[in-house]
């Protein structure tokens, strides 16, 4: 006598909310120049790899790299919304 097996199936969960993709840079010690180069660069990247959202460290300092970095974000089409970190002023999170 063959004993039949029975498979169930059970189906996969899927979070409530998806783990967004992040593209990373730290600006520190950049000048504005090279922060709008390297920001540039970062979108580029984000845009081709089809991330959701940028981590943009830019430190506290004078706050000069911070109003490179929100001007053009500002200017920047791709860009839904952007905000600066609460838990570090230093970092702002940009979403596409």
């Amino acid at each position: 006598v063959t004993a039949k097996r029975t498979v169930r199936e059970f189906p996969r969960r899927t979070p409530v909310h998806p783990k967004l993709q992040t593209c990373s840079v730290d600006l520190h010690g950049k000048t504005r120049l090279e922060a709008l180069s390297e920001l540039e660069r970062l979108l580029d990247r984000a845009l081709l790899g089809g991330m959701d959202r940028l981590e943009i460290i830019h430190g506290l300092g004078t706050g000069a790299l911070r109003d490179v970095t929100h001007d053009f974000l500002r200017a920047s089409t791709h860009i839904r919304s952007f905000e600066v970190d609460m838990r570090n002023p230093g970092t702002t999170w940009a979403y596409l």
